[in-house]
Order: C-alpha cells, then sequence, then structure tokens
C-alpha cells in the first residue's frame, strides 16, 4: 500500500495516498491535489506491513528470540565454568535426578580438526588468501583464482574506498591549480585505475602461451557485403585463410584434410615471414588493400577478435578504415549467429561456390573447402541465459572461417552503407563545374 509521507509526520490515524484509498470519497480528511505519481509518497515496506496487521505476535516473536539468544549465551558461559571445575577437581562424570554431565578430553584428533576449523574461520573473516591451500604447486589458474575470491571481495570494498578518499585529496589539490594558473579542470577529469597481481602457475601460463600462439596459425580474411535487391537485404560473402609456411605439412596430418590442395587452388595464402611458425598479419592487410583496390570497395567496417590483437591494430589504422572488435562470447554474438542462420534458410546469402540439385531446389556449395569443413566442425553452444554462439569439440577440428563469418555479420546485420563524405563533395563539385561551362550564373 502507498503511504503519504504528510500524513505519517502528522501522525494521523490514516496515513494511506488518497489516491489509493478506499475511502477517499467519504474521508472529510482527504488531500486537495490528489495525483497517481505525488513527491509525498512513499511505498509501504513488508516489515510495516507486519507490523500495521500483527503487531503484538511480531513484538512477542522478537522478545522470545531475544531471551533465547540470552539463555544460549548463558549456558555456553555456564558450560565453560563447568569444565573448568571438572578439569580442576578430575571429575570425570556426575548427575543428579534431571541430567548427566560426563567430561570427555580432547584428542590430538579433535584438537587438530578445531584448529584447522579455526584457520578456516580466520581466512573468511578476514577475507584473506590463504597460501598454503595452494599445495606443492600443481595448481591451475583457475584453482589458484578461485582461492583469491574472499581476497577479490575485499579488495572491491577496498578500492571504493579508496577512490572516495583519493577524490577528496584530488579535489584540494585540482582546486589549487586552478586557483594559481586560472584553469578550470574538474575531478571528473582525474580518474584511478587498480592493478591487481596475483600468484599463477608457470606450467599452466606457458600452456595458455602455446595455445595463443597456435590459435594464429591460421588466419582468416572475411568480407561481407550487403547489397539490396527489390527491397531486400543480401550479403555476398568472400572468405580466404592464410597459413605459416613451417605448419602446413603439420596441419596436414593433425588435421587431416589437404591444405596443399587449396594452397594450389589460391583459396589459402602461405606466410613465409616470421620465421614460417606465425602468420604475419601483413599479408592480410596486403591481401585486402589488393581487394578495395582491384573491386573498388569502400570498407565500412573491419571486424576483429580483440584476443592478439595488438600485433595488428596499427596496421589496421594505417589502412584508415574505421575498425571494432567483436568479444568472443555467446552475449556478444547470439545475435549475429541466429541472424545468419535465418538469412541462409530465407537464401539471402551468397557465396562464391557451384550450383548443385534439380531446377528449383539448387543449392550452392561453397568453393572454399575449408570454410566447408569449418561449417561442419561448428555446432552452436549456450550460456545460462540461452544465448549462443558457435563452437567445436576438439583442438585438431577448426572453425575459423564460419567464425569469422560471424564476427563480421555482428555489424553487417545491422550497418547500412554510409556515404564517403569526401566522395560526395567530389561529385558535387563535378556536378557544379559542369553546370557552369553551360553558362549557369557566376
Amino acid at each position: 500500500m502507498m503511504k503519504c509521507k504528510v500524513a505519517i509526520d502528522d501522525k494521523n490515524e490514516c496515513t494511506n495516498c488518497c489516491y489509493f484509498c478506499d475511502k477517499k470519497d467519504t474521508c472529510n480528511d482527504v488531500c486537495q491535489d490528489i495525483a497517481k505519481v505525488c513527491e509525498e509518497q512513499v511505498e509501504e515496506t513488508d516489515l510495516q506491513v507486519i507490523e500495521s496487521t500483527v503487531p503484538d505476535v511480531l513484538k512477542a516473536i522478537t522478545d522470545i528470540t531475544v531471551q533465547k539468544k540470552k539463555l544460549e549465551e548463558q549456558e555456553k558461559l555456564m558450560k565453560e565454568k563447568l569444565l573448568q571445575a571438572m578439569e580442576e577437581h578430575g571429575v570425570k562424570s556426575f548427575e543428579n535426578a534431571k541430567v548427566k554431565f560426563m567430561y570427555v578430553a580432547p584428542t590430538t584428533r579433535t584438537r587438530q580438526a578445531k584448529m584447522q576449523e579455526d584457520e578456516k574461520n580466520i581466512y573468511r573473516f578476514g577475507m584473506g588468501f590463504n597460501s598454503a591451500q595452494l599445495g606443492d604447486g600443481n595448481v591451475t589458474n583457475v584453482v589458484i583464482k578461485s582461492r583469491y575470491a574472499l581476497l577479490d571481495l575485499k579488495c572491491n570494498k577496498l578500492e571504493i574506498r579508496m577512490k572516495q578518499f583519493l577524490k577528496k585529496i584530488v579535489k584540494v589539490v585540482i582546486g589549487e591549480i586552478n586557483r594559481i594558473d586560472g584553469t578550470d579542470y574538474q575531478v571528473a577529469d582525474v580518474w584511478f585505475d587498480f592493478k591487481r597481481e596475483v600468484m599463477t602457475n608457470a606450467q599452466d601460463n606457458a600452456q595458455i602461451e602455446l595455445t595463443d600462439a597456435q590459435k594464429q596459425q591460421i588466419q582468416i580474411n572475411i568480407i561481407v557485403i550487403p547489397f539490396m535487391v527489390d527491397g531486400v537485404k543480401k550479403y555476398f560473402v568472400h572468405t580466404h585463410s592464410f597459413i605459416p609456411s613451417s605448419r602446413v605439412d603439420e596441419h596436414i596430418k593433425t588435421d587431416k584434410v589437404p591444405y596443399d590442395v587449396w594452397i594450389k587452388k589460391g583459396l589459402v595464402t602461405v606466410t613465409e615471414t616470421l620465421g614460417g611458425i606465425k602468420t604475419d598479419y601483413k599479408y592480410i592487410i596486403k591481401y585486402l588493400e589488393d581487394l578495395v583496390k582491384e573491386y573498388d570497395l569502400k570498407p565500412q567496417l573491419i571486424c576483429y577478435d580483440p584476443h592478439n590483437a595488438s600485433a595488428f591494430l596499427s596496421d589496421l589504422e594505417a589502412l584508415g578504415f574505421d575498425s571494432i572488435s567483436v568479444t568472443q562470447t555467446a552475449k556478444e554474438l547470439n545475435d549475429a549467429t541466429v541472424d545468419f542462420g535465418l538469412e541462409i534458410l530465407a537464401g539471402n546469402v551468397e557465396i562464391e561456390g557451384i550450383e548443385v540439385g534439380k531446377e528449383g531446389n539448387k543449392i550452392v556449395v561453397p568453393a572454399d573447402g575449408l570454410l566447408v569443413w569449418s561449417i561442419a566442425n561448428a555446432k552452436t553452444i549456450s550460456n545460462n541465459y540461452g544465448e549462443i554462439k558457435i563452437d567445436k569439440d576438439i583442438t585438431t577440428e577448426r572453425i575459423d572461417p564460419i567464425d569469422a563469418i560471424i564476427d563480421a555479420w555482428k555489424h553487417a546485420m545491422k550497418e547500412e552503407y554510409r556515404p564517403d563524405v569526401n566522395e560526395t563533395v567530389n561529385e558535387w563539385l563535378e556536378q557544379y563545374e559542369k553546370y557552369m561551362k553551360k553558362g549557369g550564373e557566376k
């Protein structure tokens, strides 16, 4: 029930908001400015509802709970005194008409269990990190991170307080700077960044670095071009892959697919630089530049996986096109994954390939065998909210091409063509020049 602050402050018998009260038509004290939304309204809490409905019961339960707690504390104190007396006088057991008491001496095992429990409680209460839980060091980074959970929570609170304290200091410093230099700096212009460091498993780190290096062995260049046909938005998809020279034979054996054949067909480019160990991103940039020039393309956006992206971001900037990272989570990729599947079913996705099947029921088989293989390897997984993304079963199966298409699709499905301002201005100047040559007003 909505209450009225004015009525509560005046200690009126009825404190209900007049707008929601059933008696407002007959009440002599009804508010003159009845409104559904009023600044004097306050929503009644669950506690207030109970207090107004069964106040006696609530008071009785509260009194009983308080008395119970006091009795428990007295019982604990009496037991401690009794235990002390029995230990001093060597009494093992005794009884009276109502109760029997027996003394059981603590053993090494019970003492150890008590100490272990106390240790846990100390770390829990202090929200600290117990390095003894890491054992002999054969613990994964995931487990180590879980051991830091309490300390992380403690740090969260500490960071908030630290920022509040630092902002007070900064406010004074900025005020003095503005006074001396005549500037107009604000506290909001200053921010604080705290970096936490935790212990890690060196062997685990090495495995992560190896996995990252393997991820860089095959890189994909995807071009998705949206276009309109009779008012329907369609998409043309072009794929091309890159692989370092020293990894070709290895991947033929582990992946069990014909990379050598795809290389001869021009579907995969072999990169020779950087020792042939990992893909040289300059090959990808060069390939993209050549495509843009050859087909007079006007790239609207370059999408990239932010993982290990620092190696080529400067090259992307040099191209002069807008770029954006695409986080590889189900939350970020759900809409693109679903939309890509629906557009395929609707027949709105075109790709380089060969038409097969009978007239009226033809499908296009992509010419890129690596793309076909990656589609076969892909499956969808979901998070707790039912959002999906594509994934693979084992490390030797690759989904890089279809994964890259989804990344590009995330923005292609919603981005329309944005005219080049320079191009528009040049076209206008050309038209104006023609107009002047035909004797237009000067």
